[in-house]
């Protein structure tokens, strides 16, 4: 709305105090918005959390466009640790190629990851599949996630995503 569209009574000081007073609450509700429109949209999941509860070293990154490691971490055994890390999308080998995500844990990936539709994906080989395995837990592309790196009853390790 211009100031020349203004409802009768209303000023210029009470347009900008209103477009400030919405300013405001979108900056403090910038995460809540940002995370909403992401899983609305399909859009890109964050993992910010890296919680191992073996008794095994876990490491874990991506590659992102190149071949340098990024949002590279190290979450020794049975600590929570490590830092956000968007997980990459490819939606074919050749982007899979230098977009996906890695979790090893003493020395053995576990899992490469990637986001493809809908979905977050995996694979327990170092390739693409097209409409490939769904993580277990929430796989749902978009919003904050939490993967959780465990062993079973018979010391197999596996890992979760949860919302």
């Amino acid at each position: 709305m211009t100031i020349q569209e203004a409802q009768p009574g209303q000023t210029e000081s009470d347009l900008l105090s209103t477009a400030l007073t919405i300013g405001l609450w979108i900056a403090e509700h910038s995460g809540e918005i940002g995370r909403g429109f992401a899983e609305f949209t399909k859009g890109v999941t964050n993992v910010k959390k890296w919680v191992n509860k073996t008794d095994r070293n876990v490491e874990v990154w991506k590659l992102d466009g190149g071949n340098r490691w990024r949002d590279h971490y190290r979450v020794p055994p049975r600590q929570t640790g490590g830092g956000e890390m968007w997980i990459p999308w490819a939606d074919d080998a050749d982007e899979y190629a230098d977009h996906h995500a890695i979790i090893r844990v003493d020395e053995v990936v576990v899992g490469y990851i990637w986001q493809s539709g809908p979905a977050v994906r995996f694979n327990t080989s170092d390739e693409f599949v097209p409409g490939g395995v769904c993580v277990p837990g929430a796989a749902g592309a978009g919003g904050d996630r939490t993967v959780v790196i465990d062993t079973d009853h018979e010391g197999r390790v596996g890992f979760a995503f949860l919302a």
